[in-house]
């Protein structure tokens, strides 16, 4: 089952995070993403939640990446 929950304040990401575990998910089900790398790299330690590994994104769509903006990856 996929969800995607936009939150538009970095303040509110801890409450959408707690909703998806309020539906069942599990903190290595949710990824946090945002326009900035490093931003999305802090959100994920704060919320303990998972990041996108290699395995998980396909050595084609990592090589693709170098290529896109950061809004063309979201």
């Amino acid at each position: 089952m996929k969800h995607v929950e936009v939150v538009e304040k970095g303040a509110n990401i801890k409450e959408a995070v707690n909703q998806f575990a309020d539906k069942g998910f599990e903190k290595d089900e949710v990824y946090v993403f945002t326009y900035d790398k490093e931003n999305s790299k802090n959100l994920t330690e704060v919320t303990d939640t998972n990041i996108i590994r290699l395995s998980e994104e396909g050595p084609l769509h990592s090589a693709a990446s170098l290529f896109l903006t950061r809004e063309d990856e979201l």
